[in-house]
């Protein structure tokens, strides 16, 4: 959970995600079961000592760096994009 830390999506753009990530572990369908998931893993980056700094995740870029890296977009794939943006910064590829 720690890498979603610090992820920004807004409300809106919420579903799109889900929809996008429909391969392996759900996310939450729920924005606000989303937010919860955010705030457990803020904890727990603070717990490890680990950066959860805000990482705006903007879905179109996502799609594009997992179609580029060769993974499904699904959980897992969203915590290394995160990973990536958060420690080594994933180009602009829209």
């Amino acid at each position: 959970m720690k890498d979603l830390a610090g992820a920004t999506i807004s409300r809106k753009d919420y579903p799109r995600l889900v929809a996008l990530c429909e391969h392996g572990r759900p996310l939450p369908v729920e924005f606000d079961e989303w937010e919860r998931w955010l705030g457990q893993a803020a904890d727990e980056a603070n717990r490890l000592g680990l950066p959860a700094f805000a990482i705006p995740l903007d879905v179109e870029e996502f799609k594009h760096w997992s179609a580029d890296v060769g993974m499904r977009p699904c959980l897992e794939a969203l915590r290394a994009f995160l990973i990536v943006k958060r420690y080594g910064g994933v180009p602009d590829l829209t």
